[in-house]
């Protein structure tokens, strides 16, 4: 790769240098000449560039940076966390829809909830059962 880089940065040195000859040549009827000498050295430096770098070494680097492309993470944890963050918001979008105030927390083993008043237990406890499946949860009332 760097053989790469420092074949580009000889193109661009040697066109900077044919584009400082090029407005400093005064104008007159040799101008084509020099313009066209100018662009022969660029193409047969830039060539002689291309012929002496190392494409295996280049193929393979970029090959590698393939395989390593290709490398797929594993988001497993992301996922099941979201999941789990999800079903909390979709408990307390529940509980509030049926004008329950809760906090809703996550737990190792399941979910916590919080209710605001202790006679709301029965009806989150129903709405639980009945919306929750495969959810392990504790509700808990304000004292």
């Amino acid at each position: 790769m760097t053989s790469l880089r420092h074949w580009a940065l000889g193109c661009c040195v040697l066109c900077a240098l044919a584009g400082m000859i090029r407005t400093f040549w005064p104008d007159h009827a040799f101008k084509p000449v020099i313009n066209l000498v100018l662009t022969l050295y660029i193409l047969t430096s830039v060539l002689h560039g291309a012929a002496g770098a190392d494409w295996q070494g280049f193929a393979a680097e970029l090959r590698s940076w393939a395989d390593r492309s290709l490398e797929a993470e594993d988001y497993s944890s992301y996922g099941v966390e979201l999941e789990r963050q999800q079903s909390a918001k979709a408990i307390q979008d529940l509980l509030r829809q049926s004008g329950i105030e809760s906090v809703v927390q996550q737990e190792e083993n399941g979910y916590r909830i919080h209710l605001a008043y202790p006679a709301d237990r029965e009806q989150a406890e129903e709405l639980l059962e009945r919306y929750g499946e495969g959810l392990s949860w504790t509700v808990e009332t304000a004292q």
